[in-house]
């Protein structure tokens, strides 16, 4: 074992102000780049853990991709900002800050056989808005 190994994030499933803190490329899996967007979402008083939303893009370069209308990218960014006026978006069209997401558990893994607890993590499941400023 590595001094630096991290537990998979396991937090309850719910809605949560979450802040972004980060978009990126993610490195070629399966022939495929996703758009990897980092969340921190708050645990309690002063605790925090960072999950991950992910969307399935097509990229133009490192910094714009496109995602039709019907795909989920297009779909959120929509319900967050408006309709859209292009299916042409770059790494920054989702500001980074503070949003309304909903956390899910991954309990099935891709060939959708049940994972045990210990093996069970969080993610950002849907981005459902922009959070509203205090």
């Amino acid at each position: 074992m590595t001094s630096d190994f991290t537990p998979l994030p396991q937090i309850d499933e719910g809605d949560y102000v979450a802040t972004l803190t980060q978009c990126f490329k993610a490195p070629p899996r399966f022939s495929r780049c996703n758009l990897n967007m980092d969340f921190d979402v708050p645990t309690g008083d002063f605790g925090s853990v960072s999950l991950r939303a992910y969307f399935q893009v097509k990229w133009i370069d490192d910094q714009t991709f496109k995602a039709g209308p019907k795909s989920r990218y297009f779909r959120t960014y929509q319900v967050c900002f408006g309709p859209a006026d292009s299916d042409i978006f770059s790494i920054d069209s989702f500001p980074l800050g503070k949003y309304l997401v909903e956390v899910v558990s991954v309990e099935k893994d891709a060939l959708g056989e049940g994972l045990e607890p210990v093996n069970q993590y969080s993610k950002v499941g849907a981005i459902k808005g922009v959070a509203q400023n205090d």
